[in-house]
């Protein structure tokens, strides 16, 4: 009726010809409503996707630099990062800000000798892999969670980035998300000079992309 009259072919009363006006408003208000929550629904979409895609990218642009590092290593600690940031809700540059302050993406690395106190235990240790994981510190939880099974593992990529999420994670609950607590406990030191390292690495790509 409405498409008819539109095109002209249904002569109206004066009347009915108000009643088809009335209907076509009706119908424009209900096309503007329905293209509004499409577009909007579809706008939140695509901004989840755009910040999760333009992370990722910017990370690959990243460890695209690093010559030593193959592809596939690469692509795993891109994918593991991705992980951790799904599972935990933790941005992923903040994980790659940790490990390229922790280790410059060297996940066989066994970090300089160090003495820790553990239930007034003095045990003499060195950090490991990417995240500079601590294994004596956090085996309990780690090995609880299922995240590792033995000391060694903490040397695979995927395994030591799911233990930054984990330890992370865990600080982030603790310090109510003070990003600056939550570095100073991940490195278990209050030294100034080292919280501005691992910070300005963090800060220098998610600031800018959080800014955009």
């Amino acid at each position: 009726l409405i498409i008819n009259l539109i095109k002209g072919k249904i002569r109206m009363k004066a009347v009915d010809k108000n009643v088809a006006v009335v209907l076509l408003i009706i119908v424009f208000i209900f096309g503007i409503i329905t293209a509004f929550i499409f577009l909007r629904n579809n706008l939140e979409n695509m901004t989840n996707f755009n910040k999760y895609t333009t992370d990722s990218t910017v990370i690959a642009i990243e460890l695209s630099k690093v010559e030593y590092l193959s592809k596939s290593s690469k692509l795993e600690i891109l994918s593991s990062i991705n992980e951790v940031e799904k599972k935990y809700s933790i941005p992923s540059l903040l994980i790659y800000g940790i490990i390229k302050s922790e280790s410059n993406f060297r996940f066989d690395i066994t970090h300089k000798p160090i003495t820790i106190n553990i239930d007034n235990k003095k045990i003499h240790t060195a950090a490991i892999g990417l995240g500079g994981i601590i294994y004596e510190f956090w085996k309990d939880s780690l090995i609880t969670n299922n995240i590792i099974e033995t000391k060694t593992d903490l040397y695979k990529i995927k395994e030591n980035i799911l233990s930054i999420g984990y330890i992370v994670n865990k600080l982030t609950k603790q310090e109510n998300g003070n990003i600056d607590s939550i570095i100073c406990k991940y490195v278990g030191s209050s030294n100034i000079k080292y919280k501005h390292k691992i910070s300005n690495t963090v800060f220098d790509l998610w600031y800018k992309q959080k800014m955009k």
